[in-house]
């Protein structure tokens, strides 16, 4: 092993989350529009809802 330790995933996620709500509070303060984000908003719900209808699929096929 390289000796490196990775970030467990609630941390990422709790500073993914701390930076997404500084961007989101500071975006008109700094010139940013906030309809900037709206582009990436969309496409975070588009690939959630790719993977809920397999997972629910998959998940119904399983317990049958």
């Amino acid at each position: 092993m390289n000796g490196k330790q990775r970030m467990s995933l609630p941390a990422q996620m709790g500073i993914g989350m701390v930076l997404g709500v500084l961007a989101g509070a500071l975006a008109p303060h700094v010139g940013f529009d906030p309809q900037w984000f709206k582009p990436f908003g969309q496409l975070f719900i588009n690939l959630v809802r790719m993977v809920v209808v397999p997972l629910v699929f998959a998940t119904l096929v399983a317990g049958a």
